[in-house]
């Protein structure tokens, strides 16, 4: 199992519940390879996630080359989205992350006792290169005088991505239908393609 935990004060920001959008069956989901401390783990890029996750056979494998390799203790709650119980945290480390094009960082993992997924959430992702994405920003300056004093106002709500903590959104999203499909495809067609189905029609 993994190795004893030490003892220090937990910081206050310890206290805040943490999410990962999923940590088991992630068989669908993208993964990739990376060293963290000199060992190659399989990691599941989880954009939706704001810790990093690996599962105490992993930290086991990671300790056997890490000599100085210990444990601390952590009150953060981890729980995916839509569970009512957290994971059952063993304890954090700080620990180097390598991509195979060379990016690195050092961040905190924490380690689950369950047989959960490893994971890397959406800061260490972005900041080894792995993610990257593109806002589209709202000018503050605008043509229409009210819409500008309301934007002038309320700026803090039109910049970076915004984060809505201890909420849950339920989110409905239609099946999709044939005629959907059918109306995404023609757009891709060209008028030949188009003028041969009709005629097969």
């Amino acid at each position: 199992m993994t190795s004893e935990v030490t003892q220090p004060e937990p910081s206050s920001s310890e206290t805040d519940d943490e999410y990962v959008f999923t940590i088991h069956n992630a068989t669908s989901h993208p993964k990739t390879t990376v060293l963290i401390n000199g060992v190659p783990v399989t990691v599941i890029v989880d954009s939706g996630a704001s810790v990093k996750v690996l599962n105490s056979a992993t930290v086991d494998r990671i300790k056997t080359q890490n000599a100085n390799f210990r444990l601390t203790p952590s009150t953060v709650k981890i729980r995916a989205y839509g569970a009512e119980q957290p994971l059952d945290i063993a304890g954090q480390f700080t620990g180097s992350i390598i991509t195979s094009s060379g990016n690195s960082t050092e961040v905190t993992f924490y380690v689950s006792n369950s047989k959960s997924r490893c994971l890397l959430g959406f800061d260490s992702l972005t900041a080894l290169g792995l993610l990257s994405v593109h806002l589209n920003n709202i000018a503050i300056q605008h043509e229409d005088s009210q819409v500008h004093a309301i934007l002038t106002k309320h700026s803090k709500l039109f910049s970076g991505t915004g984060n809505l903590k201890n909420t849950q959104v339920k989110l409905e999203i239609d099946n999709p239908s044939s005629s959907t499909v059918s109306k995404n495809t023609s757009q891709h067609e060209s008028k030949g393609q188009r003028q041969a189905r009709g005629n097969a029609q």
